[in-house]
């Protein structure tokens, strides 16, 4: 038996993160930045050892605030490589935020375990940062395994799945999915 009022005070799955809003600005800029550059860097750093020409790279920015980051990889030559090279470059990004995650997550253990004590400012400002570092990385790349277009996840998928009626169904199976998530919204 459950509760309908769990289901009625759930917050819906889609909700922006706004450094300065819902999460303190200046830890979030520098969480986002090293997002950003992980995820994109390693994207590049993967085509060019395969030699896919890179057409120009960047950060993307709302006001002063990093809003997102890209690596343009000449996509005729990309898709025209083998599957296991272009499968490379798309989880690169993927792979590389999980790791920083990692490295992320022991590095705040360390952190804490030396530290002890984050009542003072420069210790907490580290703490956040640390922290919105994993959590940050790993969400992007949770998120960006996801098979929907716009995604590496779903060039992964394509590159994986041979099958196009497959391919079109997983896509709108997740799409479903994630509109599900709203579906507390739509209760209230």
């Amino acid at each position: 038996m459950g509760n309908g009022a769990v289901l009625a005070t759930t917050v819906p799955g889609g909700v922006p993160i706004i450094p300065g809003i819902n999460l303190p600005l200046f830890e979030s800029l520098f969480a986002l930045a090293i997002v950003l550059v992980v995820h994109e860097g390693m994207h590049g750093i993967i085509a060019r050892i395969y030699k896919l020409p890179l057409k120009s790279a960047g950060l993307v920015f709302f006001g002063f605030l990093p809003f997102g980051a890209f690596v343009d990889i000449d996509e005729k030559k990309l898709f025209k490589a083998k599957k296991e090279e272009q499968n490379a470059v798309f989880v690169a990004g993927t792979a590389a935020n999980f790791t920083t995650s990692i490295i992320t997550l022991v590095l705040m253990l360390v952190f804490f375990y030396f530290i002890g004590d984050t009542h003072n400012v420069y210790t907490v400002f580290v703490a956040r940062v640390l922290g919105l570092t994993f959590a940050l990385n790993f969400v992007v790349a949770a998120i960006n395994l996801v098979p929907l277009p716009l995604f590496d996840g779903f060039y992964i998928m394509r590159n994986g799945v041979r099958n196009s009626l497959a391919i079109n169904a997983i896509t709108w199976i997740v799409a479903a999915a994630f509109l599900l998530t709203l579906f507390p919204w739509v209760l209230r």
